[in-house]
C-alpha cells in the first residue's frame, strides 16, 4: 500500500452475492470474492485489508465485473495497485496474469513458466496471496489432479464455477484438468 494514498471501498451486488473492493487513485489494491451478504463482504474487506476510506462507487470496476459475470468480459483491464511480498510472488503473478480465458494451468507449470521448475507447493502460496482475485486470475491456476485450493471464498466449489463461468459452461467444457505435476 502507499502510505499517503487515501483507499476508498466499494461494495458490489454481483448474481454471486456481494464482492468487497479497496482501490486508491492508482488503482485496484484488494478485492474480497462473493460473499452472501454485505455486510460479511465489508467485514471481510476490513479483515484482509484494514480500515479503508469511504465507501465510494468505482463505475469502472463495477462495469467490468458486471460483464464479466454475463460471461462478455474477456480480460480485466483495471489498473492495480498492489506490490507482490517477493520476486518469486511476483513472478508468479504476473504469469497467472497471462493465462487466457478459458483455460488453466497447473501450479507446476506457472513455477515452471516464471523460472522455478518443480516449485508447484510455493506457487500455490504466491497465488493464495493473490490481493485482486479474478484481476489475477488466481482461479485458473489449478492443481495436477483437480481444481486444487482457493482461498478466495469460504464457497465450496466457487474456483470450479468461476472457470465453468470463463470456459462457456453448458457448452460441454470440462475447465479443470491436470497435468500429472505435483503440487
Amino acid at each position: 500500500m502507499h502510505k499517503h494514498e487515501e483507499r476508498c471501498r466499494d461494495l458490489i451486488s454481483t448474481p454471486w452475492g456481494w464482492i468487497g473492493a479497496v482501490y486508491t487513485r492508482e488503482g485496484l489494491q484488494g478485492l474480497v470474492l462473493p460473499r452472501k451478504t454485505r455486510e460479511e463482504a465489508e467485514k471481510e474487506l476490513e479483515r484482509n485489508f484494514g480500515s479503508t476510506g469511504k465507501g465510494r462507487p468505482w463505475k469502472e470496476l463495477r462495469e467490468q465485473l458486471r460483464r464479466w459475470f454475463d460471461g462478455e468480459e474477456k480480460e480485466l483491464s483495471l489498473p492495480l495497485d498492489i506490490t507482490a511480498p517477493g520476486d518469486f510472488t511476483r513472478r508468479i503473478w504476473e504469469e497467472a496474469s497471462r493465462i487466457p480465458r478459458g483455460e488453466t494451468v497447473t501450479y507446476g507449470e506457472i513455477a515452471e513458466r516464471a523460472g522455478s521448475k518443480g516449485a508447484a507447493r510455493a506457487a500455490g502460496q504466491a497465488m493464495r496471496r493473490n490481493p485482486v482475485p479474478i484481476f489475477i486470475p488466481c482461479h485458473r491456476v489449478v492443481g495436477a489432479t483437480g481444481p486444487g485450493g482457493f482461498s478466495g471464498s469460504p464457497k465450496p466449489g466457487l474456483k470450479t464455477k468461476m472457470l465453468a463461468l470463463e470456459a462457456g459452461a453448458g457448452r460441454g467444457r470440462n475447465p479443470v484438468r491436470g497435468r500429472g505435476d505435483s503440487r
